[in-house]
């Protein structure tokens, strides 16, 4: 009776790991996909506040940024936990560009070929600095072809085909402002939205 006892307590105790076991089969793949969109989602967030305290840099010192996340580090404008991918390996640093004409940010994570969700896409404020430096460029054209200063109204540039209808306007909304100086003969171009969203301005920052 006793060992028949003790055959029924082993068996339970057998079912117990085997449920227990296959319990944890299923929610592996759970617990593995949860803790790669977390390192995901900590990627997208480092390389915005890369992007965001370059910005800051630039503001401060009035200068195109040139460097890497080291320069952001010992100048204090990130951490040394911010510069690399969670997914690692050790060092595997973000990668910097600044474009000299847009002043627009890149950032690039160096496990990008391995892990294509670790991106950081442009923003509102690239794609407006964009329109407005095609916009600049387009009136520039137009000025040379006709050989008189541009009178201020996008829809002509439109009409004309300098430029393409889409980029006539801020991608927030609004319809972008030429002010034109008659006297001095030159121009200048604004978003509608620039004193609510101060990085929608295009101002070529001073080079070292």
């Amino acid at each position: 009776m006793l060992a028949n006892q003790t055959g029924i307590g082993i068996y339970k105790i057998l079912i117990v790991i085997f449920v227990a076991g296959l319990i944890f089969i299923l929610t592996l793949p759970q617990v593995f996909n949860l803790n790669r969109r977390e390192k995901t989602e900590k990627c997208i967030s480092n390389m915005q506040e890369i992007k965001d305290q370059i910005k800051k840099y630039m503001r401060d010192r009035n200068e195109l940024f040139t460097g890497t996340t080291n320069d952001l580090i010992r100048t204090r404008y990130i951490t040394v936990v911010e510069e690399e991918c969670p997914e690692g390996p050790a060092g595997s640093k973000y990668s910097i560009t600044v474009d000299r004409k847009t002043r627009i940010i890149r950032i690039y994570c160096p496990n990008e070929k391995k892990f294509d969700d670790h991106v950081l896409v442009l923003d509102s404020a690239d794609y407006c600095v964009q329109n407005i430096i095609m916009i600049n460029e387009a009136i520039n054209q137009y000025i040379i072809d006709k050989k008189s200063l541009f009178g201020g109204n996008l829809a002509v540039l439109v009409q004309e085909g300098y430029i393409n209808e889409d980029h006539v306007k801020c991608p927030t909304g609004g319809e972008y402002e030429v002010i034109v100086d008659q006297g001095a003969k030159s121009f200048d171009v604004y978003c509608p939205n620039r004193f609510r969203l101060r990085d929608h301005i295009y101002q070529l920052p001073q080079e070292n």
